[in-house]
């Protein structure tokens, strides 16, 4: 016993829920097996403890890619469409004043979309030398806009969501390619509006590609390609308040250096669609819930926040009679139930 206990690791019992019957002390000093190892040697082990969530997202900003990709060729149209909708939703603000063209502001939201890639380039470049200004690595790097080669993904993971583009999808029993985006964009009623609306609008959509592109080795994005639904003519809400939405009218039906069918992986939430009975063109959208999250009901804006209590320490007079009725009354003066208190503490 005692050359055991020097070595620092008792023999284990006959089995990890029955004790050792040869020797009944041994078995109170030996732990369990399971326990022995999980301390000793497991400690790097994924186990129920330790193990991450299935819907992981690597906590890197982008997400989590699953498999190892294609690698493809970004053609120009593509190259500019994903380009300009990164410095467009990047925080690049303050390097985004210059001088344009007076014309009015649909116009220069046209000319912003179309030639801001361009402009943002000799802008950077103006700055840095001919005005001398110091600017950030970041701001340089992704005015010289990102490479041409990229990689395809069938399968994404990001904020609680395993999304997948819609051919891969077809092949699973689940929907995991419905995609949601609010977005901050201006409405104009007509070509000739001078006062556009500015506001939120939601675009409903799926998934129908995942790509991976990088500016530098340090500066890298993940864009979901989706197909979004047309909202002037392929969404309506239902006398019950569901929006429905009908996938034969989509956006960007051609391709063209002003359309927008990506956005960053960062940006997407999911959605999935059911078929309506009624109407069989038409879809109900639901909204996605994250897994190991849960919508708990809160009473907390509504709760009623009374006055403390008050206690009244007067005593109560009252002519109330509080001897009870059937059975018969014993009178006693002070000094007998003194009397009755002493008897009972020589006891």
């Amino acid at each position: 016993m005692v050359r055991l206990l020097n070595l620092g690791l008792p023999p284990p019992p006959s089995s990890p829920t029955t004790p050792n019957s040869t020797s009944p002390l041994l078995s109170l000093l030996a732990p369990p097996l399971s326990s022995e190892l999980s301390l000793r040697y497991l400690n790097n082990v994924e186990n129920n403890v330790n193990k991450l969530p299935q819907n992981h997202d690597g906590n890197n900003g982008i997400g989590r890619l699953i498999g190892n990709g294609k690698e493809f060729h970004l053609d120009h149209v593509t190259w500019v469409q994903v380009h300009r909708y990164v410095l467009q939703n990047l925080d690049v603000k303050s390097y985004r004043e210059g001088d344009f063209p007076r014309v009015n502001r649909k116009e220069i939201e046209c000319l912003y979309r179309e030639k801001f890639h361009e402009w943002f380039n000799e802008h950077i470049q103006t700055l840095r030398i001919t005005n001398g200004e110091i600017v950030p690595e970041d701001i340089i790097t992704l005015s010289k806009g990102l490479n041409d080669c990229g990689r395809r993904y069938k399968t994404c993971v990001v904020h609680g969501f395993r999304s997948r583009i819609k051919s891969h999808d077809a092949t699973k029993k689940t929907q995991n390619s419905g995609v949601f985006c609010s977005a901050y964009t201006s409405c104009y009623t007509s070509s000739t509006d001078k006062r556009p609306q500015t506001g939120v609008v939601q675009y409903y959509g799926v998934l129908t590609d995942i790509v991976k592109i990088h500016y530098s080795s340090d500066l890298e994005y993940i864009m979901f390609k989706c197909e979004w639904i047309n909202n002037e003519k392929g969404q309506k809400i239902d006398p019950f308040k569901f929006i429905l939405v009908n996938f034969n009218h989509v956006m960007y039906t051609r391709t063209k250096y002003s359309g927008e069918p990506y956005i960053l992986s960062t940006q997407a939430e999911q959605v999935w669609y059911v078929d309506d009975p009624l109407e069989p063109d038409w879809k109900v959208v639901v909204k996605m819930n994250r897994r190991d999250n849960f919508d708990i009901y809160s009473l907390e804006r509504q709760a009623v926040i009374h006055a403390p209590l008050e206690l009244d320490d007067r005593p109560i007079f009252s002519d109330h009679n509080w001897v009870r009725e059937g059975v018969e009354t014993v009178e006693t003066d002070d000094n007998e139930e003194e009397d009755f208190v002493q008897d009972e503490s020589d006891i």
